[in-house]
Order: C-alpha cells, then sequence, then structure tokens
C-alpha cells in the first residue's frame, strides 16, 4: 500500500526518519477514498466482495487491508461495511488469517510501544 512508503522511508529533505508530513497526508486522503469505493463498489449488497460467498478476492482484500496494522490503523473506524466484511472475512478462514498475520501483530505491537513511531526500524524486530 503506498500509505506505508513514507513510514519506511526517510524524508530526505529533512534527513528524519520521520515521514514528510504534505505527502503523508495525501496518502490518508487517497486511503479514506479508497476506503470509501471500497465499501460503496464492492461491498454494496453483499457480505464479500461481490458476492455472498467467499473469494480470493476477500483474501487478497483482507491481507491488503491487515498491512495497515503495521501502523496501528484500523480500517473499520468510521467503515461498517468493511468491519462487517471483515469479520465474515476473518470467521470464514480461521484460525488461519491468525496464523497467517502472527509477525504483522508482533509488529504492531512494537509499533504501538516506539515513542518516536519510526518504522524505519522494523527490521530490527526479532521474530522467533
Amino acid at each position: 500500500m503506498k500509505i506505508m512508503k513514507p513510514f519506511l522511508t526517510m524524508d530526505k529533505e529533512q534527513k528524519t526518519g520521520t515521514a514528510n508530513k504534505d505527502t503523508l497526508q495525501s496518502e490518508w486522503e487517497d486511503l479514506a477514498n479508497m476506503l470509501t469505493a471500497f465499501e460503496r463498489y464492492f461491498l454494496k449488497d453483499t457480505a464479500f466482495i461481490n458476492s455472498d460467498q467467499i473469494s480470493i478476492a476477500d483474501l487478497l482484500a483482507i491481507c491488503e487491508f491487515s498491512q495497515l496494522l503495521f501502523i496501528s490503523y484500523d480500517v473499520t473506524e468510521r467503515h461498517t461495511k468493511i468491519e462487517a466484511w471483515m469479520k465474515a472475512v476473518k470467521a470464514a478462514i480461521q484460525p488461519h488469517y491468525d496464523a497467517a498475520h502472527v509477525r504483522v501483530f508482533k509488529v504492531q505491537k512494537v509499533y504501538k510501544d516506539m515513542p518516536d513511531k519510526k518504522l524505519a526500524k522494523i527490521h530490527e524486530i526479532q521474530f522467533d
């Protein structure tokens, strides 16, 4: 996801490990628009993406949205259809969802505990 890039790269002009605020604001706006469009077009009248049965599209999309856990962004906030959809997808594929996202959950916990929230330090995380 494009929104991750400012968190993972250094702001070259400021020579800091923080994201450029203008770039980040633009990415947040793009993400908000994408989430609204996703709800409006893909979850309009169905439990899953354009269907009442889970498909590979649901698996791919939930993995993309789950990447935002790295930065503790909750895609379900203000998006009730996405929240219901994610719950349905997770329920349909458990325990595999949790098993596949163990590292994501670990990175999320580390990020929440970082005082300066610099994901550039992500390479230092030890995975068992």
